[in-house]
């Protein structure tokens, strides 16, 4: 049984309105509200993508500034990646090169790994920093980095979380 998520959102009026909704897919959903349920707008699960390409580019300490205080850091930048990288993988396949796909499913198979190993020193800041699994994961984004989607400037994680 996959995983639901129940979320409100709450718009910029004043007052502000509430919508509570619930979802297997928060990236899907999430854009759906934003762009509309008639598609997913190509350049937000880009933009997602190389956000999220960029944190797990980045050396150790970046990656983990790139992700606000108060979360559990290792995890958010894996389920980053996963969100985004489904989404382009199903929406935007027929814009994928084949090595693009590729590597998608390498870092997803490394970081699933991870997560089945179900080592808790495995989802610390400081194996994010050190830790010869991140390492390994870190030269495959590394290469999926360099041939990622898009021509568009990417955002910086601060222009998300500002």
């Amino acid at each position: 049984m996959s995983k639901r998520f129940v979320y409100v959102l709450r718009n910029a009026e004043v007052p502000p309105r509430y919508y509570t909704g619930i979802t297997s897919d928060v990236v899907r959903r999430h854009a759906e509200h934003i762009h509309g349920a008639e598609g997913i707008k190509r350049t937000f699960i880009q933009d997602g993508l190389r956000d999220a390409l960029q944190a797990l580019a980045a050396p150790g300490d970046v990656a983990l500034a790139l992700v606000p205080d108060g979360m559990v850091k290792a995890d958010e930048l894996a389920l980053d990646f996963d969100n985004f990288g489904r989404a382009a993988l199903e929406s935007l396949e027929s814009e994928l090169t084949q090595a693009q796909r590729e590597s998608l499913v390498a870092v997803d198979r490394v970081l699933d790994a991870m997560s089945r190993a179900r080592h808790r020193d495995l989802w610390t800041e400081e194996a994010v920093r050190t830790h010869p699994k991140w390492q390994k994961c870190g030269k495959l984004r590394n290469a999926l980095w360099r041939i990622s989607v898009g021509t568009r400037a990417h955002r910086t994680r601060s222009d998300v979380h500002s």
